[in-house]
């Protein structure tokens, strides 16, 4: 069965409640935002190599003492 959200969430169709059964699928799509996240993702920070560098210095050696 299919449901239309955007009607219930507008207030436009409150004609039942839907219940769901064991092993009922629910699907919600992502939002623009989560699109978007992914391709940046896998386009540019996969595909852009990381560039940068650690620096590192001795703890305990006896520099100070």
């Amino acid at each position: 069965m299919m449901v239309n959200m955007q009607k219930i969430l507008d207030g436009t169709d409150l004609g039942q409640d839907i219940y769901l059964k064991p092993f009922d699928i629910v699907y919600i799509p992502k939002t623009a935002i989560a699109n978007a996240n992914l391709w940046i993702e896998q386009y540019l920070t996969r595909m852009v190599p990381r560039i940068g560098f650690t620096a590192a210095y001795p703890v305990g050696s006896g520099i100070m003492g």
